[in-house]
Order: C-alpha cells, then sequence, then structure tokens
C-alpha cells in the first residue's frame, strides 16, 4: 500500500509490483510490460520491464533518453565496464546509443 500524500491524486500514485497480473503485457516468454505513460506530443513513454529469466536483451537502440531503476533482480551493461545493477540501482542512458542487458539468474516473484 502506498502512503497518500496530500496534494497527490489518488489515482496517480499507483503500487509499482500491481497484485493485479491483468496490467502485465505478455511481450516474449517470460517477459512482460507494463505501461505507465505513453506521451503522443513528444512519442516519449515509460513503462516497467519485468523479466523472469536469465538471458540476453538483444541489441537495441534507445531513441529517447532512458532512465532505469532496478526494482528487483539484477542484470549487467554490455559495456566492458562490468557494471552490474541491483536493486535500488539506476542508470540512465543517452538518446541514439546502442546496447545490450544480459539479465542474471532470474528472480521469481511468488504468486
Amino acid at each position: 500500500m502506498i502512503t497518500q500524500h496530500p496534494g497527490i491524486q489518488p489515482e496517480i500514485a499507483i503500487a509499482a509490483i500491481p497484485d493485479d497480473e491483468r496490467v502485465w503485457v505478455p511481450q516474449a516468454p517470460l517477459v512482460w510490460f507494463r505501461p505507465l505513460l505513453l506521451n503522443t506530443v513528444t512519442g516519449q513513454w515509460c513503462n516497467l520491464l519485468r523479466v523472469r529469466k536469465a538471458g540476453v536483451l538483444s541489441r537495441h537502440i534507445h531513441p529517447s533518453i532512458v532512465v532505469g531503476y532496478v526494482i528487483k533482480g539484477a542484470w549487467r551493461s554490455s559495456s566492458t565496464t562490468g557494471w552490474r545493477a541491483r536493486a535500488a540501482s539506476s542508470t540512465s542512458r543517452r538518446a541514439r546509443s546502442t546496447r545490450w542487458w544480459w539479465m542474471n539468474k532470474a528472480v521469481a516473484t511468488p504468486r
């Protein structure tokens, strides 16, 4: 349950990890996303990505700035820096950058 602060409309503040599985859109086996914002003016979007398996997120190009935050689990970058993201880690990437990611051992969430 989210603590509701004065001045914030209840429909704006929602739990990042919902109890209702219907809000997740299947993308691939054991991979889902949850749309949070679709901006039709700028063409930007915001979503959550849920991955429940180890593997590689294939090479892709970011059309705009990307900001990532790990809620649960871990992954690592394709760069040679050895950077790893764990719960509470964040990252950002510039527009038009090319990346691929390795998902570490899956962290299953019991339901």
